[in-house]
């Protein structure tokens, strides 16, 4: 089976990993979102985000923006199966929308000062 001419088997080993799900559960809670913001709110490594980010993109389910230096990675129309996979994972890893992106520029989260 594919999707958007992906090998199924190559969609559900990346949806295995956890980060990989995590990444996913806050780019359907936000608009987009940077590496920077990413790694905070994921709690990993900038290199080990981007490498995330990257099997996300190859099988589609993000795209990134350009904004100078930074790159802004948001999520794309994904297959329903997915959809409900993400719901699952923000319950389980009680992800929540209280974030102000823009880690890069000092921002960390709603009520923690300027």
């Amino acid at each position: 089976m594919m999707i958007k001419n992906i090998e199924l088997a190559t969609v559900l080993s990346t949806l295995a990993d956890e980060i990989n799900l995590k990444i996913l559960s806050f780019l359907s809670l936000y608009d987009e979102l940077c590496v920077c913001d990413l790694q905070v709110l994921t709690s990993t490594t900038q290199s080990s985000v981007s490498r995330h980010l990257k099997a996300l993109h190859d099988i589609n389910f993000i795209s990134v923006r350009k904004d100078g230096r930074w790159r802004h990675y948001k999520l794309e129309k994904i297959p329903k199966f997915v959809n409900e996979i993400i719901k699952i994972a923000i319950d389980e890893y009680e992800i929540k929308n209280d974030y102000i992106p823009n880690a890069c520029r000092g921002i960390k989260q709603k009520g923690q000062g300027s």
